[in-house]
């Protein structure tokens, strides 16, 4: 019984085991990682994994930013992959535009709740959309 609830208990992943998954490059762990993406388990992709995987396979990995995309893109459109629904946003506009993911997930939950998003980045206040807030 508990082995089955386990089963269909919903995952949290850690930056590590998308990094894992990714590159490759600890081949023990990259099997274990690729074994429960690929699972079919429920995974839910917290906001913060996605500026930490960026930022780490850019600045360790060397990759290019539509490399990041394209990585991200793949993992999130996976059938058991969950994340909030505004980080399909964030990568779309981090796709689109020059800023960091972490400004556009920043600007996508704003977007969704039709919040007001107070900054001082003239760069995200000129996304379509925004709604800034007036000091």
């Amino acid at each position: 019984m508990l082995k089955n609830l386990k089963r269909r208990m919903l995952t949290y992943l850690d930056t590590n085991i998308l990094i894992r998954y990714l590159t490759r490059d600890i081949e023990s762990q990259a099997r274990k990682a690729k074994g429960l993406i690929e699972s079919g388990n429920v995974i839910f992709i917290p906001d913060v994994v996605f500026p930490e995987v960026a930022y780490i396979l850019i600045s360790q990995y060397e990759s290019n930013r539509n490399e990041v995309i394209d990585a991200l893109t793949s993992i999130v459109n996976r059938d058991n992959v969950k994340c909030n629904e505004y980080i399909l946003w964030a990568l779309s506009l981090y796709e689109k535009t020059k800023n960091d993911i972490a400004d556009c997930i920043i600007v996508s939950q704003s977007l969704q709740n039709l919040s007001q998003l107070a900054t001082f980045d003239k760069v995200l206040l000129k996304i379509e959309d925004v709604i800034p807030f007036k000091f």
